[in-house]
């Protein structure tokens, strides 16, 4: 027998998969106005509490595709080994992005901890800017062996949540050596309006971004990536002390939203 309690969930199920494929829809095919605003500010911190960081660069040439550091580069603006273009964005991340997307990275280190790697990518008018990071974080032998989120307080007594990828590679040396390594990758994503942990909360705010008004903000998927395992055995500690003082550099202070979520009771 259908009870009072089913009726009232079956509507809520309705009408958020109404909301869905309304936001999809309009998300996919809209017309709509592309907004200059932006959630983050567009280059990266030199200092993050005790951590000192330098640009990363990529050589543009797939069968090079070498990365240096701003140091190591002075006052050269081609790869040393190819004489190839260089760009903040690896070549593998540009043959997946639209050309008006920003990319911005730094290495970050200090002498008593493993170094980290923080990124920025900055949407253009191309939703395909920001994807799943879980897509191009597998393969060539690596894995995505467990994920989290996490809860970081923030000195002001906010917080920021943000998903933790656990990554495992595995290779063999030449020797026929079993090879492993354990990093990890912590994300997540901030609008001028909006910001989530999650890809599917994302995309549904930038649904109704277009739906309610008419627009399409830049979305930003900051990133921080750095060893774990044996290597750096208390990496979620570093995480939690390195974001609390990166997030209040990196991200701009919010404006509230002028539209809200549907609330299912």
């Amino acid at each position: 027998m259908e009870t009072s309690a089913t009726r009232t969930t079956l509507h809520r199920l309705i009408l958020l998969g109404v909301v869905c494929v309304v936001a999809y829809l309009t998300a996919h095919y809209a017309a709509v106005r592309v907004s200059p605003l932006a959630g983050v500010r567009e280059t990266l911190p030199d200092q993050v509490g005790g951590w000192t960081g330098v640009d990363l660069f990529f050589c543009q040439t797939m069968t090079c595709q070498w990365t240096y550091t701003s140091t190591e580069l002075g006052t050269n603006t081609l790869c040393g080994r190819c004489e190839g273009t260089l760009s903040p964005g690896s070549a593998t991340e540009w043959a997946l992005l639209p050309d008006d997307t920003d990319i911005v990275k730094k290495l970050y280190e200090q002498p008593t901890r493993p170094p980290l790697v923080a990124s920025i990518v900055l949407s253009g008018a191309d939703r395909t800017s920001i994807h799943r990071p879980q897509i191009c974080l597998v393969g060539g032998g690596q894995e995505i062996v467990a994920t989290h989120t996490r809860r970081i307080a923030l000195a002001d007594g906010r917080t920021v949540q943000v998903t933790v990828l656990d990554l495992l590679w595995r290779g063999q040396a030449a020797d026929g050596r079993t090879l492993s390594r354990e990093r990890y990758f912590a994300y997540w994503f901030v609008g001028p309006h909006h910001e989530t942990a999650s890809h599917w909360v994302r995309m549904f705010w930038m649904g109704m971004e277009r739906i309610l008004g008419g627009v399409t903000h830049r979305w930003a998927y900051v990133n921080i990536s750095g060893p774990r395992g044996a290597q750096a055995p208390d990496y979620l500690t570093t995480l939690d002390a390195f974001i609390a003082d990166f997030y209040p550099k990196v991200v701009l202070p919010r404006d509230p939203a002028p539209d809200t979520a549907p609330v299912l009771r």
